[in-house]
């Protein structure tokens, strides 16, 4: 079989061509695995690896020169020599053969290990900016954003950590931006709108004090803060109408109470007044004093404020005895609403009419015609007295009686010819559906 001295000057210098890289990458192989201090037997593998590579490539260049009579036998020379080319071959894939599966190895390892440059890359890729820097302000690592901001700030970029702090702790900027807030922490805003927090805290290592410098990036939460103080605003703005309101509403609620009681007094005092007059009407020996004194005793505590005028009884039966008291009739085609409301505004309107009655027109009869509806109550009041001679007025208990059944949601007409009428609208309440 051929040897190596025997092979064409193609065939040599491929082996020695070969065979320096080989070596070569033995060399970084036996490094690495010292850096990285791998297992023991890895780094015999590499530096034995080395060594083989050497040793044939030594030879080989021993054998050429020989060849050449440049150089003289040596045991490199001696070894290779008269080795078969195949068997050189061999050695040539094995030592390749190993020196890939440790770079494949190696390869693997890094992409498993975080390095000094993966990290600078990492945190220059963040959008907040970062610095630490030792107790007498030489950086140790700042990242791009950090870099970017303090040209936006001061025109340069940071060189000394603690001259950078001081200026932005005493607000030594350019001018192109402006403080929002010192305190806790400062923020600002910068040219573009971009509002940054900066925050700074000390740390030990290695028993020495390193500064650590962030600026985040907080122009969302700021807008959003923004926007929520503008709506707190404007829930302020909206409370104080409400309160406003309620005290509007307190207020016709205590008038419209005062204008009931006022509306039942009146009442109250007109059926005393009807009484006295149908008592003075009478023939002495017909008249009753003791039922015109208890009412008169009653009509006089309301107006002393002794007596609550609302005060509830049956109305119906109140409106029966004062109907008496003045010899009136009341003609009712239907029964009254149940519901308190519609109740209460119909009776106040047979008050009224009844009082207007025996006042004006000199009657004994008051006429009610009561009409369900669908969703209102049609109402008519007509006496048997004197047609008037005018038009009639809405003044004292009319007025007063209109008021209240508008209040109701309701609606008042008054008819003068060919005689008095007295007509309501009511809708009816929830106990009426």
């Amino acid at each position: 079989m051929t040897s190596f001295q025997y092979l064409p000057n193609f065939g040599q210098m491929f082996f020695g061509t070969t065979f320096v890289i080989l070596m070569v990458i033995a060399l970084f192989l036996m490094v690495i695995s010292l850096t990285y201090q791998m297992e023991g037997k890895y780094i015999s593998i590499t530096v034995s690896v080395f060594l083989l590579s050497f040793m044939i490539l030594q030879g080989l260049c021993d054998v050429m020169l020989l060849l050449n009579r440049r150089w003289y036998r040596t045991v490199f020379s001696a070894l290779v020599i008269s080795l078969p080319w195949i068997l050189l071959f061999l050695f040539l894939v094995l030592i390749a053969g190993v020196e890939g599966y440790f770079l494949w190895m190696f390869w693997k390892k890094q992409k498993k290990q975080l390095t000094a440059d993966a990290m600078k890359e990492s945190l220059d890729n963040l959008p907040d900016g970062i610095c630490f820097f030792s107790s007498d302000g030489q950086p140790l690592l700042v990242n791009l954003q950090m870099n970017r901001l303090s040209g936006e700030l001061f025109d340069a970029e940071i060189l000394n950590g603690n001259q950078f702090l001081h200026h932005l702790e005493k607000e030594e900027l350019n001018g192109r931006a402006q403080i929002i807030r010192r305190k806790p922490n400062l923020m600002l805003q910068t040219e573009d709108q971009t509002v940054w927090e900066f925050h700074s805290k000390e740390l030990l290592l290695n028993d020495n004090v390193v500064v650590e410098l962030i600026a985040n990036d907080v122009t969302e939460q700021y807008q959003m803060a923004r926007e929520l103080e503008k709506r707190n605003r404007s829930l302020n703005q909206i409370n104080r109408q409400l309160r406003i309101y309620s005290d509007e509403v307190n207020r016709i609620t205590r008038e419209q109470e005062i204008l009931n009681a006022k509306i039942r007094i009146h009442d109250d005092v007109g059926r005393s007044l009807l009484a006295a007059r149908s008592y003075l009407a009478k023939p002495k020996e017909e008249r009753e004093r003791e039922p015109l004194l208890l009412l008169w005793k009653y009509t006089i505590s309301l107006l002393k404020k002794e007596a609550d005028p609302g005060q509830k009884t049956g109305n119906w039966e109140m409106l029966q005895k004062a109907a008496e008291a003045v010899n009136v009739t009341i003609h009712l085609n239907h029964p009254l609403p149940e519901a308190e409301k519609q109740n209460n505004l119909i009776v106040a309107a047979i008050y009224e009419c009844m009082t207007n009655t025996v006042k004006h027109a000199d009657g004994t009869e008051v006429y009610l015609n009561i009409q369900e509806e669908s969703t209102t109550w049609m109402v008519q009041l007509t006496n048997d007295g004197n047609p008037p001679t005018q038009t009639v007025k809405e003044t004292g208990g009319l007025s007063n009686l209109r008021r209240v059944v508008e209040a109701a949601g309701g609606t008042m007409t008054i008819e003068s010819v060919p005689r008095f009428m007295l007509q309501l609208e009511l809708p009816k309440g929830e106990s009426d559906e």
